[in-house]
C-alpha cells in the first residue's frame, strides 16, 4: 500500500475546504439592544463606531488570512429569545454559539449567509 508524501499530504490538507467562520455582524440598534442586555457589556467596544472599525478589520484579517469568514447579522430580539428558549444568558459564549447555530440553519435551508 502506497504511504502518501509529506508533500502530497500538504497538498491534500491545503485542497480541503476549511470550514466556515461566522463573525456576530449587528447595525447600530441591536448592537446597542445587545449591549443593553448582555451579562458581559464591558466585552463590548465603547460605542458602535469603534465596534463596527474592529469588526470590519477583523473581517478583513481573517479573508486575507484565507479563512472563510462570513458576518452574520444579529437581530437583537432573536438573539434574546433563542437565549431564553435554550435557558443561557446573553453573553460571549451564548453569542458565538448563537451565530454558530444561524449558520448551521442558513446552510442547512441552502440560504446564502448574509
Amino acid at each position: 500500500m502506497h504511504k502518501p508524501s509529506l508533500l502530497e499530504r500538504l497538498r491534500a490538507k491545503k485542497q480541503s475546504p476549511r470550514p466556515a467562520l461566522g463573525l456576530a455582524w449587528y447595525d447600530e440598534a441591536n448592537w446597542a439592544m445587545v449591549k443593553a442586555t448582555a451579562l458581559d457589556p464591558h466585552r463590548f467596544e465603547n460605542s458602535f463606531a469603534e465596534w463596527l472599525a474592529m469588526a470590519t478589520q477583523t473581517l478583513d484579517h481573517l479573508k486575507r488570512s484565507g479563512a472563510d469568514a462570513t458576518p452574520v447579522h444579529i437581530v437583537a430580539a432573536e438573539l434574546i429569545a433563542w437565549c431564553r428558549a435554550c435557558r443561557r444568558q446573553n453573553d460571549a459564549a451564548a453569542r458565538a454559539a448563537y451565530v454558530a447555530a444561524r449558520m448551521r440553519v442558513l446552510k442547512k435551508r441552502g440560504e446564502s449567509l448574509p
